[in-house]
């Protein structure tokens, strides 16, 4: 075997090893606005999503939202997952998909989860996630 085939056969091992072991998300969006910052992404290897926002205020506020799949075409609902947090700054968290929905859902097939929320500060000023926003991402 020749240098030049090694060198590609560990090539090709190391990449395969990297993408078996890295939990890396498949989908991921950031979207900013005058209201501030909100990130939603999908984790395959969980099968979760990690989501985060971060408001135009300084203050302290309580974050309500939600997470709905639907089908690629976003005509067919599987089920919404409610989020929330509280805090300054950013706030994020990580919410598994729950079975009642997992068991809706078929391995590689692509899915749509809309995103939407609201923060309200301490001065009981709100900021909303833009309307219509969310992610595609194949679930495994």
């Amino acid at each position: 075997m020749t240098k030049r085939k090694k060198w590609i056969i560990v090539v090709v091992c190391i990449s395969i090893a990297m993408l078996l072991v890295l939990p890396s998300p498949v989908s991921a969006a950031t979207w900013k606005g005058k209201g501030g910052t909100s990130t939603l992404d999908y984790m395959s290897s969980a099968r979760a999503f990690s989501w985060s926002v971060k408001p135009a205020t300084k203050r302290k506020y309580s974050f309500s939202g939600s997470i709905t799949i639907k089908s690629a075409n976003k005509k067919v609902k599987y089920g919404t997952m409610y989020i929330d947090g509280s805090g300054k700054g950013r706030v994020s968290g990580v919410k598994y998909i729950p079975k009642s929905i997992k068991k809706k859902l078929k391995a590689g097939k692509t899915y749509y989860a809309a995103y939407s929320g609201y923060c309200i500060d301490s001065a009981n000023y709100t900021f909303y996630i833009p309307s219509g926003i969310g992610i595609s991402f194949a679930y495994n």
